[in-house]
């Protein structure tokens, strides 16, 4: 994410910056603060440049080319003389001083402007300028990128924060104070270009390139893309894989820098086209083709990387201060000199524990080590590496990367493997890091694993330059248990290893991790040092020799035979719980305890027993009230120690209490030789007892408190929870009283014997008999209702029952009423044949079971005779099985599992009473009524009817049976319309997919809410002991049962339970049965 000051100074460039008429980049200083907190900054200017000066007149070599510098700046526009500069206004002087490079081939003096000295405010230049992001390429990735280039070319930008001008309006915070001699006035100058030496410089510098190479982009770019991914400050190092790409390269840079009159200057490349020909460096014939890149000596020619170590100045005695210094000078990007330099971060690391002063001699093994050191860095100039890591028709590539570890220290090295189309297969060395051993001592095991940790980071920053191609990874380890360890899941293993663990697995996903024998291990000798010659004579630059030989032959990982078990079982991941329990013995006994008085009497008996310990006291049977108070008490104190434990303390101290507790003002009060906590309250001043006055405090979650309240309600009749709040609140305070004795009533199985509470369940959902588009009455319910008398109108002949046979379809609620006339078997087979010679047969019918009319009125003993008799029931099946009909019966005692048909037998029922009253009928007139109930049951609607005349008429059961509403009007005929009957079939047919697209549009939608029992409840397991609901029953007569098996339905809930009663099994559905609270 970008910060918010790195935000404003791109803003701020990007409003701010212009060109002039011919291209430089015009820029501003980006202020983070307002200038005007910038104090007087002359006077401090002017006394540091009197001291350079006198400095100057004593150094004659230097003083010369001082001058010259400034006079070429002068020269040059790069400053100007201010006449009268107004110090009045914000303004700020930067003072100057000269660095001295011997060893630069261009400018060996260089003027550097102090930005960072402060004026009298304590402010500087450079405290109020933003700094702004760091946009430039990093400069290890440049060099890698460097060494994957056929072709390589580098530049110079000559003089490149000299290029850039500053804004007019910003050079009177460029002054400076300059004369070139003694004689002469002081003056005023101002620099007109971005000055080295402030903060916002680097930033403008490279930002300047960038805003060029952005208005090049569509017209160049090759070339804007080189100038904004490959140059470091002023430094251009790119290349290309043929000679076209680099001419177009480099024409194309060119000319996008010279658009901002950024000259470049020492053209250096490896193809001789490209070798600068107008040179303004003068160089010797011997080192012509050798120039400096970035630090790393790259002879042009040869196409190899030099080395040389020249030491600052020799010192006779090593100390740390000598000892840090050259090791500071010391510059390998690359990492191509690990094994040799890894000996000085040793040496400096073991400096630093010994704690000497920075003068102070070094011990003499340190000494001698640091001159061996010294003589391998004074050797490195033998050494020479190639810059190109590829071949020039590559086919196929691979990382190769090695890591090792010492117990001092550990690093990794990788390397490129390329093979060419011809098979030639080439191995280098690409880069490498090192890091000594941590302070904190490690196990080499764990050292191994923080060298693979340190490959896999170093790949994860690498593997972006070989982004273009397809490109194999392997990593190799000598440690078997490195590669074990990567083979387990982080979080078994041990924080140390586990994190490690995650990282490389996370950062080397798609990489191979293979074996490799330390002999064959190249960064063996990061891990421990080598000299030049050992490190010549290695298999350093060129990796292990097998890389060189097909796949095949290389090293096997075998089996991890040798691994030491102790070390993998230390490594795991332990988990240690502690577990603190302060047990309380007498709550602890009282817990286990489900009887209120046989908890106070164990107690007494355990106060008796230290009274006879300690009076010898002759034993008494029984206890005295005053000693089960007191044993009372001491349970009571326990309880409040434990649950009130914070609230007792504060209230020692004297200091309100800040739980819940506060609103009951309580207060300690020591009774009977314990300290209890009472409840204070408004009632001081109440004629009432003490103990009703300051009830004492207990809690509610506490067992002994819930079996002295199971105790006080069977004491008194099994009062109710209001009565038993009231009781309780005689003596002491319950914290929520009301919910534990609500918890205790209904768990108290005699009084849910006077009080059952049915259960229930969620409405289940429909059956697939009801929502299932069938023919009429293919799938029907049955049911009984009578008896009716009918009469002969013969004077002095008794009347004769008769009884009525509903049939409900379960799919349109279609009714057929049938008159039988008695209850004979053959009356209703009889009954089932004119249906079924009206309706059709059905498939399927549905009918209470027996025991339905089991409490029924004494009208219906005799149907209930009739269902119960077994060559009855016989009879019925024989029928129904040739005739392939299946009969179901619903569960005994459930009419809401059938109500369907109970619904259409109260209709029937009702519209007979209603109308008939007392009026005597015949036989055929009492057919004819019923004939005429069907046709009013069949036409009713079956979903709400619609207010809109327009709407077709209500759907009604009678549209499946003929057409439409048995109660309609006669339609006109269409006798005389010629039709075919192909198209009249065809009407039909329509008219009645449009009957069951309504009955499916306006009736199935209107099933799908619950009317109730919409809460799903718990459901009944086997075993739970019940009460069973019978009506036939007295008062204060119950019957148990025990579950004894349940039935789910197909949402998973149970209704149907089979029971166990002490007259044999029988089956219930849930409304008919109360759990009792036994458990």
């Amino acid at each position: 994410p970008i910060l918010p000051d790195h935000r404003i100074c791109e803003d701020h460039f990007i409003k701010t910056t212009s060109q002039d008429a011919r291209g430089r980049v015009i820029v501003s200083l980006p202020f983070k603060e307002n200038p005007i907190c910038l104090g007087d900054s002359f006077d401090i200017a002017r006394r540091r440049f009197l001291a350079l000066e006198k400095r100057l007149l004593h150094s004659p070599e230097i003083r010369p080319q001082y001058i010259s510098f400034m006079e070429e700046y002068e020269n040059l526009g790069h400053m100007s003389v201010v006449a009268q500069p107004n110090l009045n206004e914000p303004h700020y002087y930067i003072p100057h001083h000269c660095v001295f490079k011997p060893s630069s081939t261009s400018t060996k003096l260089r003027v550097v402007f102090d930005a960072s000295c402060r004026t009298s405010s304590q402010s500087s230049l450079n405290d109020i300028l933003l700094v702004g992001p760091t946009i430039q390429q990093d400069l290890y990735m440049l060099l890698l990128r460097f060494r994957l280039y056929r072709f390589a070319l580098t530049a110079d930008v000559t003089k490149m924060y000299r290029q850039v001008l500053m804004n007019n309006n910003d050079c009177k915070y460029q002054y400076i104070l300059w004369r070139a001699s003694p004689d002469l006035d002081l003056q005023t100058y101002q620099l007109n270009t971005v000055t080295y030496g402030t903060a916002s410089a680097p930033y403008l510098a490279v930002r300047s390139l960038h805003y060029l190479a952005d208005q090049s982009m569509d017209e160049l770019p090759i070339g804007a893309l080189a100038v904004k991914s490959s140059f470091y400050v002023d430094d251009f190092i790119c290349g290309a894989d043929d000679v076209d790409a680099l001419h177009i390269l480099k024409s194309e840079v060119i000319e996008v820098l010279r658009r901002g009159q950024f000259p470049l200057s020492k053209w250096h490349s490896n193809h001789p086209e490209f070798m600068e020909n107008q040179s303004v460096k003068n160089l010797n014939i011997c080192d012509e083709f050798i120039t400096s890149t970035l630090g790393v000596t790259w002879h042009q020619r040869s196409d190899n990387f030099l080395f040389s170590f020249q030491s600052k100045k020799e010192h006779n005695m090593a100390t740390k201060r000598t000892i840090l210094s050259i090791a500071s000078s010391l510059f390998d990007p690359l990492g191509l000199l690990s094994p040799l330099l890894i000996t000085t971060k040793i040496i400096l690391q073991e400096l630093w524990l010994l704690k000497l002063d920075w003068d102070e001699s070094v011990p003499q093994h340190i000494h001698q080590a640091w001159t061996n050191c010294l003589a391998t860095l004074k050797s490195v100039s033998s050494l020479t590496v190639p810059r190109y890591c590829l071949q020039p028709d590559t086919h196929n590539i691979q990382i190769h990367g090695f890591c090792d570890s010492s117990i001092r220290a550990y690093g990794c090295s990788v390397y490129v493997r390329t093979q060419n189309s011809h098979g030639q297969v080439d191995v280098h060395l690409l880069t490498s890091k090192s890091r000594v051993a941590p302070v904190k001592k490690q196990s080499l095991p764990k050292l191994e694993l923080c060298g693979a940790h340190l490959l896999a980071c170093l790949y994860a920053k690498i593997k972006d330059i070989f982004a273009t191609g397809s490109v194999t990874t392997y990593f190799w380890t000598d440690s078997q248990l490195v590669l074990h360890w990567l083979q387990q899941h982080s979080i078994t293993l041990s924080t140390f290893v586990g994190n490690r663990v995650s990282e490389i697995q996370a950062l080397t996903v798609g990489a191979h991790w293979k074996h490799v024998p330390t002999k064959d291990n190249p960064a063996d000798l990061v891990s421990r040092g080598c000299s030049t010659k050992d490190l010549i004579s290695s298999n350093w630059f060129t990796g292990p020799v097998f890389l060189l030989q097909e796949e095949n032959k290389w090293p096997k990982s075998k089996a991890p035979i040798d691994l030491n078990n102790d070390v993998i079982n230390a490594e795991k991941r332990k988990t240690a719980l502690t577990i603190i329990k302060d047990t309380n013995y007498v709550l602890d006994i009282t817990n286990r305890s489900s009887s209120y008085t046989q908890c106070l009497r164990f107690v007494a008996w355990l106060f008796r027993f230290c009274c006879w310990c300690r009076k010898k006291s002759t034993p008494i049977t029984v206890f005295s009230p005053d000693e089960l108070r007191r044993a009372l008490y001491c349970v009571i104190w326990n309880l409040q120690q434990q649950h009130f434990s914070l609230d007792f303390q504060l209230l020692k101290k004297n200091e309100s209490v800040k739980s819940n507790l506060k609103h009951l003002t309580p207060f300690i009060d020591k009774t009977t030789g314990f300290e209890l906590i009472k409840v204070g309250g408004r009632l001081d001043y109440a004629d009432l007892p003490d103990a009703q006055k300051h009830p004492i405090l207990l809690p509610s979650t506490s067992q002994f408190v819930l079996n002295y309240v199971r105790y006080l309600h069977r004491r008194n009749y099994h009062a109710g929870p209001k009565a038993l709040v009231a009781l309780i609140r005689l003596e002491y305070w319950i914290v929520n009283a009301r919910d534990l004795t609500r918890r205790v009533v209904r768990s108290c199985v005699h009084c849910v014997r006077y009080k059952p509470v049915l259960a229930q369940q969620v409405m289940g959902p429909l059956p697939a008999t009801r929502i299932t588009p069938a023919r009429p009455f293919e799938r029907c319910g049955v049911d009984f209702c009578g008896p009716i008398n009918t009469y002969l109108r013969i004077r002095g002949r008794a009347p004769t029952k008769s009884y009525l046979a509903v049939f409900v379809c379960l799919v349109t609620k279609a009714v057929h009423i049938e008159v039988v006339s008695d209850l004979s078997t053959h009356s209703f087979l009889n009954a089932l044949k004119r249906m079924g010679g009206r309706r059709k047969l059905p498939c399927d019918i549905f009918c209470d079971n027996a025991t339905n009319f089991v409490g029924a009125s004494n009208q219906l003993k005799e149907l209930k005779q009739y269902i119960f008799k077994a060559n009855t029931q016989e009879e019925i099946y024989k029928f129904c099985s040739s005739e392939f009909i299946n009969f179901h019966f619903i569960p005994p005692r459930a009419p809401h599992f059938g109500g369907l048909w109970e619904a259409a037998v109260k209709s029937a029922k009702g519209l007979l009473n209603r109308t008939l009253a007392n009026t005597r009928l015949t036989f055929e007139e009492l057919s004819t009524v019923a004939v005429e109930v069907e046709a009013i049951l069949n036409s009713r609607p079956l979903s709400p009817m619609s207010s809109d005349p327009n709407d077709f008429d209500a759907l009604t059961p009678a549209h499946f049976l003929v057409g439409s509403s048995l109660r309609a009007l006669p339609e006109r005929s269409f006798e005389d319309r010629n039709m075919s009957n192909t198209d009249r079939y065809d009407m039909i047919t329509a008219i009645q997919q449009r009957i069951w697209r309504r009955w499916q549009a306006e009736y199935v939608n209107e099933l799908r809410s619950r009317v109730k029992w919409t809460t799903p409840a718990l459901d009944i397991k086997e075993g739970t002991l019940v009460i069973i609901h019978d009506d036939n029953l007295p008062p204060q007569r119950w019957k148990f049962g025990r579950v004894e098996s349940t039935v789910p339905g197909r949402d998973g809930h149970v209704r149907v339970v089979h029971l166990r009663t002490a007259n044999g099994t029988c089956c219930r559905p849930i409304h008919k049965i109360a759990v009792l609270p036994v458990s």
